[in-house]
């Protein structure tokens, strides 16, 4: 210590002296590969997602019900395409081979010790030596497992985002099922008069019976957009065009370049890497547009269901102070075929159509102005 307090440039050093040593030992397990072991847990089989995605379609309600056959069938009948096995497929087994000829040592040049023939060898025996032979896989190999993945991942996360949603639907309406004591959740999904349901004076619920209307209103608005954006084409123009673009991809990434010896030669090869790059930008361009149009129809679903529960919770108010809100005072027209043709049913379910009398004025209104033209040429 007085050699270093001796030294010009010595500094001393007023922090603690940590020593991390320990003479525990810890065990710890041992895997070949531990990548491999958290990709089986979590990833799942399209089996599995395809009897999730028909529980879900039973589970939807009858406003949004058209969902099933829009989207999911679509999206089941691709994983069934994709996979007619039930099971994504898995990578190859490592092969293991014994070389055919194993290099041996030569000691012909080691002198023998006469007298001392028990003396063991220097070299040892030769030995069975096991060689992991892995195949790579071509570049049309790898973009094939590439949308396979892609398929099942974006699937998976739509099949999560819908049993999200109707998890949270199910739990709430449930709760008003016990609270208000009905019997089962359609009683609080069923169409609501607003004009017939009569609030007792003094309970300060007008404004329940009012957000019940508006609310009725927006969310039938809603669904009928919603048909109208998420439909069976729509689905499958998404589809096709992703798959339309992984199988050009396969297509050019199956070509090879050439040795760029000659001109035309190293053309060639710039028009292939342009066209590589081309429907790769496609598949990812194509991959999001459908990622951005499952997600929307979640979004929208999450939308009208709880646009849904809203007004079952008012209703359930409604119920628990003694309000029928099963009063209607809506009319009912009977329509024959003598009287109507050709009827036309708008989305509040009034028949509108054309009666008899109506067509015969417009066919003389139509005699009598042909022969007016004909009069005047």
């Amino acid at each position: 210590m007085e050699d270093e307090n001796k030294k010009v440039l010595y500094r001393p050093s007023f922090g603690p002296d940590n020593q991390y040593d320990s003479d525990a030992r810890f065990l710890r397990q041992q895997l070949e590969n531990p990548n491999e072991a958290l990709l089986d847990e979590e990833q799942r089989e399209p089996s599995d997602i395809i009897q999730d995605f028909k529980q879900i379609k039973e589970l939807l309600p009858d406003d949004v019900n058209f969902l099933g056959h829009a989207i999911i069938d679509k999206l089941i009948d691709r994983l069934h395409n994709r996979f007619p096995k039930g099971n994504s497929p898995k990578p190859d087994d490592p092969v293991y081979e014994t070389p055919k000829e194993i290099p041996t040592v030569d000691t012909n040049h080691i002198p023998v010790i006469e007298g001392h023939k028990d003396i063991p060898s220097l070299f040892s025996e030769p030995e069975t030596i096991n060689l992991r032979i892995e195949m790579p896989k071509t570049l049309v190999q790898l973009i094939q497992d590439d949308y396979n993945k892609d398929i099942i991942q974006l699937q998976e996360d739509y099949l999560e985002r819908l049993q999200m949603i109707m998890r949270q639907y199910y739990q709430q309406m449930l709760m008003l099922v016990a609270d208000s004591g009905v019997e089962s959740v359609k009683e609080l999904i069923q169409e609501f008069d607003g004009n017939a349901v009569v609030i007792p004076p003094g309970n300060s619920l007008e404004h329940c019976r009012d957000h019940i209307v508006r609310s009725q209103v927006v969310r039938k608005q809603k669904t009928r957009l919603f048909k109208k954006t998420h439909t069976v084409d729509e689905t499958v123009m998404h589809l096709r065009a992703w798959h339309a673009a992984e199988a050009q991809r396969e297509r050019y990434y199956g070509e090879e370049y050439k040795d760029s010896s000659e001109y035309t030669q190293s053309h060639s090869n710039a028009l292939l890497r342009e066209s590589r790059a081309n429907y790769d930008s496609r598949y990812k361009n194509a991959l999001y547009n459908t990622y951005k149009y499952l997600n929307s129809s979640a979004l929208v679903l999450n939308d009208i269901l709880d646009d849904s529960v809203k007004e079952a919770q008012a209703k359930a108010m409604l119920i628990k102070n003694g309000v029928d809100i099963y009063a209607t005072n809506s009319l009912f027209v009977k329509v024959t075929k003598d009287t109507v043709s050709d009827n036309v049913t708008d989305n509040a379910g009034i028949v509108k159509g054309t009666t008899v009398d109506q067509k015969n004025t417009q066919k003389t209104t139509g005699n009598r102005a042909a022969q007016n033209n004909k009069q005047q040429q």
